[in-house]
């Protein structure tokens, strides 16, 4: 069957801006026959510059890039510029995604967005992990509202609200994906189970919506799971992850089909999917032979300051996952969109 007709190109918030609208048809437009360019910024690194580094390897800018709300909840670190960079990206002709690595303070102490484990196993992040919890009941589908963790949770919305309001004041829409990875458990917010993540889902949705009024969000679901799906009503685009083996440059055809039908109406409506994160980039050309035309896909940031350096950590320089003749082939390709 074709994943390419009767695809969703209205936002499921009603009260979309005409920005976010416009944005939606101009995905939807190229879906199926070209992949939007995109790539991940390097949040935790003010000094590197992602897009540059592209451009000195391909001679073009990704359409799309990638920016972190991380360390807004930080006092220290880099990262608090990444507001103003969007701004200066989409002046420039390129959009805007959003993602958000959410630092939470657990009753163990730790403040991280990674989930505390102290097994035989467990690595040293881990070790340092949060063990904060969703304090959302399962059984009884009720917000423990009284619970400290609910505050917390308003706490750093709030601040990741007046981000995306300046945004919205400068008419940019926003690929907004909060909370992904969340099968996995590896983050806190997958850690509670799947009925909490969708509570705390729709929870962040309906705030940043309907009471906050932001409406020039497109959300980006990457929960990387059925069982985490919080409904075609709460979700515009579906995203998966993934990162294979370096230098395999496959379509990725049947994660494309699974990230389909993650959707609540796959066969009658399905939902726009995008590799909204990888390492090793898919070969455009296999792509469209296969029928797995992702609506973008999003590479990695980089590990080390200087360019050029082929190590595991790095997902675009050097060439542990991609070679550079490829990246080359990629971003000259008539199956992509650059800026």
């Amino acid at each position: 069957m074709s994943y390419f007709t009767n695809f969703v190109v209205t936002p499921s918030n009603p009260n979309a801006s005409l920005a976010a609208k416009n944005l939606m048809c101009k995905i939807g437009s190229s879906y199926g026959s070209k992949i939007i360019t995109g790539q991940m910024d390097l949040t935790w690194n003010d000094k590197v510059d992602m897009s540059k580094r592209i451009y000195k390897d391909t001679g073009k800018h990704s359409k799309l890039m990638g920016f972190d709300f991380m360390n807004y909840t930080q006092k220290k670190g880099d990262g608090h510029t990444q507001t103003k960079k969007a701004i200066a990206w989409h002046k420039a002709g390129g959009y805007v995604q959003f993602c958000w690595h959410w630092y939470v303070k657990g009753p163990n102490g730790n403040t991280a967005f990674y989930t505390f484990n102290d097994g035989q196993y467990a690595s040293e992040s881990a070790r340092h992990g949060t063990d904060f919890k969703i304090p959302y009941n399962e059984e009884t589908g009720v917000w423990d509202t009284f619970a400290p963790e609910y505050l917390e949770l308003f706490k750093g919305m709030d601040i990741v609200v007046k981000e995306l309001d300046k945004l919205q004041k400068k008419n940019i829409p926003v690929l907004w994906r909060p909370l992904h990875e969340a099968s996995g458990g590896w983050f806190w917010w997958g850690n509670s189970g799947a009925k909490s993540f969708i509570a705390l889902w729709k929870l962040m949705y309906h705030y940043f919506t309907d009471i906050c009024g932001l409406n020039n969000l497109l959300w980006v679901w990457n929960g990387q799971s059925k069982d985490f799906y919080p409904g075609d009503d709460v979700v515009d685009f579906i995203g998966q992850d993934i990162y294979d083996t370096p230098r395999n440059y496959a379509s990725q055809y049947e994660k494309f089909v699974e990230a389909v039908n993650y959707g609540d109406n796959p066969e009658t409506a399905p939902k726009m999917v995008a590799l909204t994160e990888n390492g090793t980039i898919p070969s455009p050309e296999r792509c469209k032979a296969d029928g797995a035309m992702w609506a973008w896909f999003m590479t990695w940031n980089d590990v080390t300051q200087k360019p050029h350096i082929t190590k595991e950590g790095n997902f675009w320089t050097g060439e542990f996952y991609n070679e550079n003749k490829h990246k080359r082939d990629v971003y000259s390709s008539k199956y992509v969109i650059t800026r």
